[in-house]
């Protein structure tokens, strides 16, 4: 619970005010952003 409360430094300001607004569309946001950088660790393009 208390996780939602610490906010990590890389998060910017803007987005942390509109955590703290609509907890419910954050959490969307936030599984879209980890799906594209589980998607871009994963598939590294070459060069």
């Amino acid at each position: 619970m208390s996780k939602r409360n610490r906010q990590p430094d890389t998060v910017p300001r803007g987005v942390t005010l509109h955590l703290q607004r609509d907890p419910e569309d954050c959490r969307r946001q936030t599984e879209r952003i980890a799906v594209c950088v589980h998607a871009f660790m994963t598939v590294k393009p070459k060069g």
